[in-house]
């Protein structure tokens, strides 16, 4: 291609630029890359489905259960309202930050406790076992802590796999194999109900401090926030990058394509 041909934008080509002012003027596209979970049990993929509201004869018989697709689109609403600089988006997202930090702190702890069954007898080598056909979920997200739940689901998926191991050569009872499963599957599930609770308040934290209407009408509804979250002392693992005004920086240099519905291959 002539260099002195004018600049190509389209999708999918390399950018042509000739001089210092069109590099000036022209940025790189948004970067884009693959992430894909694998997992090998039954229980992990039930996990990360959740269950869809049962419906018969136009009555619910079965409640649905929150899986990391439905947590991803929730959570993206508090994550919006974070960026919009809702103070009780920010407590949220501080409150999954505790709560997924302590969840794989247990099921690590589970895991190492499950390990010391598998090396329960030292003649004999028994490792994790794995799937012959395990299968791949594309991440497909728009924000963290979408992610940060498909990492949990691949933790107790790799719990789940040494319990199974474990109960499968005799090394530990069913009922503490069920009891080690069921107790990793409803730690991470409690996570997933937290964004349920988020409300956008309507109100930005310069509302709450000043005390506006706006301001007043969000502490009566939703509660007062922590002085921390307000003064910024205390701000979520992945919230919004800032500027000295308080406008919020949007990160779009890498893109998922904005989906938070990846499909299972």
């Amino acid at each position: 291609m002539d260099v002195e041909t004018a600049a190509h934008t389209t999708r999918g080509q390399d950018v042509v630029v000739t001089t210092a002012d069109d590099i000036l003027k022209t940025a790189p596209g948004v970067l884009r890359g693959e992430a894909t979970l694998t997992l090998n049990t039954r229980q992990a993929q039930r996990l990360f489905l959740g269950r869809p509201v049962k419906v018969k004869d136009g009555r619910r018989v079965h409640p649905g259960i929150i899986g990391v697709r439905r947590f991803a689109t929730i959570v993206r609403q508090v994550v919006v309202g974070a960026r919009a600089d809702d103070p009780y988006a920010d407590q949220c997202l501080i409150q999954l930050d505790r709560e997924f930090k302590s969840v794989t702190r247990t099921l690590a702890e589970l895991l190492a406790h499950t390990e010391q069954h598998l090396q329960a007898r030292p003649a004999v080598n028994v490792g994790i076992a794995f799937s012959i056909d395990p299968i791949a979920v594309p991440l497909r997200f728009s924000n963290q802590y979408a992610h940060r739940a498909a990492y949990l689901v691949a933790d107790y998926d790799q719990l789940a796999s040494a319990v199974l191991s474990a109960h499968h050569r005799a090394l530990m009872p069913r009922d503490e194999c069920e009891k080690l499963i069921n107790r990793g599957r409803h730690l991470t599930r409690r996570i997933f109900s937290i964004p349920l609770r988020y409300r956008f308040s309507g109100a930005s934290r310069r509302d709450i401090l000043q005390m506006t209407a706006r301001g007043a009408a969000a502490i009566e509804k939703f509660g007062a926030v922590p002085e921390s979250i307000l003064n910024r002392s205390q701000v979520p693992d992945y919230g919004a990058v800032r500027l000295s005004d308080g406008s919020a920086i949007i990160d779009s240099t890498l893109d998922d394509e904005g989906r938070d519905d990846p499909t299972v291959d």
